[in-house]
């Protein structure tokens, strides 16, 4: 099943939300699944997540912690730096956001520094992987 329309799309939602706690392995909890994997497609395409603003994750933390970049341990070129990239929405230098996320007590990961083309690569193989798996269901459905 592919979702044409926004219409078909809340129906397709008021569906999933009445089938929610459906057992797997029924025809029920297997309409919902395929339902799902039929509303998640259509996110994919009509309502996509852009790139992550890699700075908002070094925001949260110092926030998280009370901090400012001016009490942050850096060096004053390090601090302004900082502030330019979150100033500007750009990448923060890996090496700082490696120095950060020691200060920060987090992994370099969660300052949105884990692969994000990896990321982004993934996410489009698993949709697909979706539209393949809800396309397989309906095939099934309608020779049964």
């Amino acid at each position: 099943m592919r979702i044409q329309s926004e219409l078909e799309y809340e129906s397709t939602l008021n569906r999933v939300n009445q089938l929610w706690d459906a057992d797997p392995g029924t025809s029920e909890g297997e309409e919902r699944d395929a339902l799902f994997l039929a509303v998640r497609a259509y996110e994919a395409e009509h309502y996509p997540i852009g790139e992550p603003e890699l700075h908002a994750a070094i925001e949260f933390h110092l926030d998280r912690l009370g901090l400012s970049i001016d009490e942050l341990p850096i060096s004053q070129d390090e601090k302004e730096l900082l502030r330019s990239c979150i100033a500007k929405g750009v990448l923060v230098p890996e090496w700082l956001v490696v120095k950060m996320s020691t200060i920060l007590g987090v992994s370099r990961d969660v300052l949105g520094y884990a692969d994000v083309e990896d990321s982004l690569q993934q996410l489009n193989s698993e949709n697909q992987q979706a539209v393949a798996r809800v396309d397989a269901y309906v095939v099934k459905g309608s020779s049964d």
